[in-house]
């Protein structure tokens, strides 16, 4: 049977251990129990009927409401319907659903911007790709834009293991020079006094010879 890292077994239900998150004095995962959230239906910018759809959500049991956020006069108004949620008693957490929206070029910089730790030959060749062999549809460019996200973090997170590799090399090769370093000022002490290093008779009586041997 294929490992199922996900499923412990097929023949009861289980519930995956997850990192507790908080949306305000919402729990969510962890040892919360399953929460429910619904999504208003009215204009965000219609404070009124928005206001009265989130308590009747509220009302009807919903713990979180989601609101749709797609203009700048729909974000300014969400300050508004807050105050009046409070001032009637409902303290529900609202989460906006934000649709960021960019011209062609403008995701084309952003996307292109995302992979400079890759190296500029990598940017100049998706610069190239975006632009001039269209390889993106001028109509995907919300798709583009929201990959932007996973990239960077994909991103950060190799960074940080290649910088953990550097300090790891870093540290084996500063132990190298300290240890061959002591292993050189050993040979030129004892050549000194006639004798080779690489022979063990010889280091013994050079070591006999040497009158620094009584500090050891």
């Amino acid at each position: 049977m294929p490992d199922r890292p996900y499923c412990d077994t097929l023949l009861h239900r289980s519930r995956r251990k997850t990192r507790e998150v908080m949306v305000g004095p919402v729990g969510i995962g962890g040892d919360n129990p399953l929460r429910l959230q619904s999504m208003t239906t009215v204009a965000t910018a219609d404070t009124g009927p928005c206001v009265d759809q989130i308590l009747r959500l509220a009302g009807a049991g919903c713990e979180i409401v989601r609101l749709t956020v797609p203009t700048e006069t729909d974000a300014e108004n969400l300050k508004q319907i807050k105050s009046m949620l409070t001032s009637r008693g409902c303290h529900v957490p609202l989460v906006a659903d934000v649709e960021v929206r960019m011209s062609y070029p403008e995701a084309c910089e952003a996307v292109v911007a995302s992979v400079a730790p890759l190296g500029k030959e990598y940017q100049a060749q998706l610069q190239k790709g975006l632009t001039e062999d269209r390889w993106v549809d001028i109509y995907e460019n919300r798709v583009a834009a929201r990959l932007i996200d996973h990239v960077l973090v994909y991103l950060l997170e190799r960074i940080q293991v290649l910088r953990k590799l550097l300090k790891v090399f870093q540290d084996k090769e500063n132990y190298s020079h300290a240890i061959g370093g002591t292993y050189l000022r050993q040979r030129r002490i004892l050549n000194l006094w006639g004798q080779s290093l690489d022979s063990a008779e010889g280091r013994l009586r050079a070591g006999d010879r040497s009158p620094f041997r009584h500090w050891a």
